[in-house]
């Protein structure tokens, strides 16, 4: 777990799309770009240079600058190397980011900003990450969303972005600051695997998200 601050991440049972628990990670009104909340995962050897994931989100209220959902890349973020699938303005940002620089190779990032999501309401994110050559491919309920080539300056030798994925984190950090809503992201029936694995039963209309957050959020958009 990568906690920083007051954001929190904890299991809660009012909002889920399945079951009878999902993951609330809340960040408050008001707080720093230093502050975020992430669940880190080790990636099986197996998953270290490409893997496929599944989770069902619902997202209540980003701010509209840079945020970031989940990446994958090596150990120890935020000073990490990683694939991004984030948000700006509205839209998914997939990226790569060089946070841990060393002499050869400088802080740096690859951003492009392309595919929309839903807010307010649960919805299936799939994903594809490939470390070499780089790529993000993003589903949303099934739909392709995203089919990202990501490629940047600074390359390992083998061609890599990251070294390759060694830890995986979901949760979420904003760059706005200080955050000008309260934010509530919703995760549930996470999986990864070296296979697509596909949705699951469409999510209840009972099953609501809570309401978005109010102007100067992308929802209010």
């Amino acid at each position: 777990m990568h906690v920083v601050g007051t954001p929190t991440i904890t299991v809660e049972k009012d909002n889920v799309a399945h079951g009878k628990n999902a993951v609330q990670v809340h960040y408050p009104k008001g707080i720093k770009n230093s502050e975020f909340a992430m669940m880190a995962l080790q990636v099986p050897e197996s998953l270290r240079n490409h893997f496929y994931g599944r989770a069902y989100v619902s997202i209540n209220g980003v701010p509209a600058t840079h945020s970031v959902l989940m990446l994958a890349g090596s150990t120890g973020f935020p000073l990490a190397d990683f694939l991004e699938i984030g948000t700006d303005r509205g839209l998914f940002q997939p990226s790569f980011q060089l946070n841990k620089p060393t002499p050869d190779r400088a802080r740096s990032e690859t951003t492009k900003q392309v595919g929309t999501y839903p807010v307010g309401k649960w919805f299936c994110l799939e994903w594809e990450f490939i470390e070499k050559p780089g790529r993000i491919v993003i589903w949303v309920d099934g739909k392709l969303t995203v089919n990202q080539p990501i490629t940047h300056r600074i390359m390992y030798p083998d061609g890599g972005l990251t070294g390759g994925f060694f830890e995986f984190n979901i949760g979420f950090h904003t760059w706005q600051s200080p955050s000008a809503n309260d934010v509530d992201i919703y995760y549930d029936d996470i999986a990864i695997s070296d296979k697509p694995i596909g949705q699951l039963a469409p999510v209840a209309e009972s099953a609501m998200a809570k309401p978005a957050a109010p102007a100067g959020s992308a929802a209010a958009k």
